[in-house]
């Protein structure tokens, strides 16, 4: 199963646009989350995400990276969801927000 962590772009996440300063949801959604998700789409692969080791995230990185996620790859929200293994076991909350979002951009 393919693996994504945020601590090896940053363990300070940003805010929500690069303009708005370094380590945004931005830039790692499309370096980094965007790529890993498309690779392990097509192989038929779940993605694991994991958010933990980082000092806390601001609600608008989770909407950026995870909410953009979305239109940046051309699925529906439900499908995002289903092809998503996100682990954050140091702010569980975050997991909620996370599913919020991408059932959100399910419309």
């Amino acid at each position: 199963m393919p693996l994504i962590r945020l601590r090896d772009y940053t363990t300070t996440p940003g805010g929500r646009e690069r303009s708005g300063g370094p380590w945004s949801a931005e830039e790692w959604r499309d370096e980094h989350l965007v790529p890993a998700f498309v690779e392990a789409w097509a192989g038929g692969d779940t993605l694991t995400v994991d958010l933990d080791g980082c000092a806390g995230f601001a609600a608008c990185f989770i909407d950026e990276a995870f909410g953009g996620l979305v239109e940046a790859v051309g699925l529906r929200g439900a499908e995002v969801l289903e092809a998503l293994e996100v682990h954050c076991r140091d702010e569980p909350r975050v997991l909620e927000d996370i599913e919020r979002h991408l059932t959100e951009e399910m419309g």
